[in-house]
């Protein structure tokens, strides 16, 4: 393999990780906000996981950091913690 092309792989594998770490921080992130969002008011989690339209065991999966939810999904479950849901986008 050339340098040229190890370099590329290089950078190519950088930017895989850097994404990767991204999206765990992300979903870390987003794990604490619904976890806190859902203990203040003291709603459990069957409770939440039904009014998002999700499974019961899924909820734990996210508030622990386990999956980086869809955009649906957190639409879902911002209603369903009385949460505003916004992407931080400009208009």
């Amino acid at each position: 393999m050339s340098r040229h092309r190890n370099r590329e792989r290089a950078e190519r594998d950088t930017e895989e990780v850097s994404q990767g770490y991204e999206g765990a921080r992300l979903a870390y992130e987003l794990a604490e906000w619904a976890r806190k969002r859902r203990e203040d008011p003291g709603l459990s989690q069957a409770a939440v996981a039904a009014r998002a339209g999700m499974t019961r065991p899924a909820l734990p999966v996210l508030e622990a950091g386990g999956t980086l939810p869809t955009v649906p999904l957190l639409r879902r479950l911002a209603q369903a913690l009385d949460a505003e849901f916004d992407l931080g986008r400009s208009r």
